[in-house]
């Protein structure tokens, strides 16, 4: 593997940074479980799998110890994973019917899905009781994203169409597009005190955005690395909004999300990985999987590999709030748990 330093920063536009609240907690002192256990010389490995029950799995969400699948039958289904086993969770009501690429939990206590006739359906889940559905745009939705406190959800069209919109979820009004430099879109993220980042390519330079959702529309700044021709895939970010992790065609990055445009983030060739999700693990490690069948551990701080285990084909992962399990699944049909040992 390589390693490069970023090469270039671009400031795309100007705005008023307003995401600049106090972290909601301290940030963490001790590592998490998955963190220990590596640094005590255990090994990443598969913990258990269980078939979905339908079909091939198109999404994937992780909130808490439940779990939320998208499956190209176009059923969304839940599962708990509190006990020493998965069970099978109550089914949603009224499933769209149509596949659902793209999963999100909203901290209102009910789960988003943007599916491939454009719609943003919302269900509840005390009693996976369908709320509503929201037609947004003519193509298939291939991203959603929902604020900290639930105000806002974002959806947009994956790696061909720059479109981000943002969904008032008060009136579930639609806003335009987004103002953007970017030409596809593959992953959008929300912050504490509001921050939002958009991010994938600009003619095929990868490139990450920041945002405030008070005002999206406007682009304080973003990274993009000219040296390089690749999308972001996924952006990650832990709670206090200190540390990104972002990944995507034959790289990984470590960044600074709030100093995008001046401190020197840390990239990572890695012929190979084609990664498609990320997710921060604790305080010091992030994880990645990646098309090609790996999961991947990762430092925080430098991008340096961790860990490695092949794994059938994902389309995603998640992790338990404690840091100590991976959840990925794919086209095989099968939900997989990952953990240290």
């Amino acid at each position: 593997m390589q390693m490069r330093h970023g090469l270039l920063v671009l400031v795309a536009a100007c705005g008023t940074d307003g995401g600049k609240d106090d972290p909601p907690i301290d940030p963490p002192t001790e590592q998490s479980a998955i963190e220990r256990c590596v640094a005590d010389g255990g090994s990443l490995r598969q913990l258990w799998a269980t078939s979905n029950q339908h079909g091939p799995v198109t999404s994937i969400a992780v909130g808490g110890s439940t779990i939320v699948l998208g499956s190209a039958d176009g059923s969304v289904k839940q599962w708990d994973v509190n006990g020493s086993s998965p069970s099978y969770g109550t089914p949603f009501l009224d499933d769209t019917g149509v596949v659902v690429d793209a999963i999100a939990f909203s901290s209102d206590g009910q789960v988003l899905g943007a599916d491939r006739e454009g719609r943003l359906s919302e269900w509840r889940l005390s009693d996976a009781r369908a709320m509503r559905t929201i037609p947004v745009a003519n193509v298939p939705l291939e991203v959603v994203a929902v604020s900290e406190h639930a105000e806002q959800a974002a959806v947009a069209r994956g790696s061909l169409y720059p479109d981000v919109q943002i969904i008032d979820r008060s009136t579930g009004a639609i806003g335009n597009p987004l103002t953007t430099t970017l030409w596809g879109v593959r992953s959008v993220v929300y912050g504490h005190g509001g921050v939002l980042f958009t991010a994938g390519h600009w003619y095929g330079v990868p490139m990450i955005e920041r945002r405030v959702m008070s005002a999206p529309n406007e682009v304080i700044e973003s990274w993009s690395d000219m040296a390089m021709t690749a999308h972001v895939h996924a952006v990650a970010i832990d709670p206090y909004v200190t540390r990104m992790a972002a990944a995507g065609d034959d790289f990984v990055a470590v960044l600074q999300p709030k100093a995008l445009e001046t401190s020197e983030p840390i990239v990572r060739e890695v012929p190979g990985h084609l990664a498609i999700d990320a997710a921060m693990l604790g305080r010091d490690v992030f994880a990645t999987v990646g098309q090609e069948g790996t999961l991947r551990l990762w430092s925080a701080t430098t991008a340096e590999p961790i860990a490695m285990l092949s794994i059938p084909e994902p389309i995603g992962l998640g992790v338990d709030a404690a840091g100590e399990t991976v959840f990925t699944s794919g086209p095989d049909g099968m939900l997989r748990a990952f953990g240290c040992r």
